[in-house]
């Protein structure tokens, strides 16, 4: 079947109703995407239900499914904030006039580096910081969580196996 676009107004406005749960709109939208794709791919005509009312269903199922990968992710992520682990990335900055700080993976994303930096060497708080870049205060946290996430992926892949 091809895909509906007709649809798209129902899968983003699906989408917006599970903003602030725990990803950002533009996720939630590829995500209802992916449902209405799922949903165009599964669709039967023959069957007395009509594409948009099957589409709803596929589309609330990949956004919930997505919520709930992040939640158990970010529920793993927080504990590193407390992790006695997280000291060893103490160095001294590279970049020049900086002073010391924390040394962060080359491939951070910057603005992640620039929450990272304010949340952990200026010790401020996520709705300073939100204040600072311009964002909502649940958008920094989990851009914050999404960057210990990165951090520790990148600390694991880079250690030697025993």
């Amino acid at each position: 079947m091809a895909f509906p676009e007709e649809l798209l107004p129902l899968a983003y406005s699906l989408a917006a109703s599970y903003s602030g749960k725990g990803l950002a709109l533009d996720d939630l939208r590829q995500e209802a995407m992916i449902g209405l794709f799922k949903a165009a791919e599964h669709y039967d005509p023959n069957q007395a239900a009509k594409l948009s009312t099957y589409a709803v269903y596929w589309i609330k199922k990949q956004i919930l499914e997505a919520l709930d990968k992040e939640s158990r992710q970010s529920l793993r992520a927080s504990s590193l904030e407390t992790c006695p682990q997280t000291a060893q990335i103490n160095a001294p900055d590279p970049s020049p006039g900086q002073g010391n700080g924390i040394e962060l993976p080359s491939g951070l994303p910057e603005l992640e580096r620039t929450i990272l930096r304010l949340s952990l060497e200026q010790k401020l708080p996520l709705k300073e910081i939100a204040s600072r870049t311009g964002l909502s205060t649940e958008n920094c946290k989990q851009i914050k969580l999404k960057a210990l996430r990165r951090i520790r992926s990148y600390y694991k892949e880079s250690l030697p196996v025993r």
